[in-house]
């Protein structure tokens, strides 16, 4: 994982801890478009799993951030 994004994990993990259980937190890399950190992982999602997105051009965005978004995971959960 790259320095600047390290820097990351800490607010991942608090925000998974104040969701828990129901939130699995996600850090994408957007440069090498790949998982690089997950909190309170309850999907079938590692780090280094290419990461899934509708985005098709990531240089179009006008955030730093994606999400949150709902999401259907494999036991039918949203």
């Amino acid at each position: 994982m790259k320095k600047e994004l390290n820097l990351f994990v800490p607010l991942c993990d608090a925000i998974s801890k104040l969701f828990y259980p129901n939130v699995e937190v996600v850090m994408h890399d957007l440069v090498s478009k790949k998982l690089v950190h997950i909190s309170n992982a309850f999907s079938k999602r590692r780090v280094g799993d290419t990461m899934i997105s509708d985005i098709k051009d990531f240089s179009l965005l006008k955030e730093d951030t994606i999400g949150p978004y709902d999401k259907i995971n494999d036991d039918g959960k949203k």
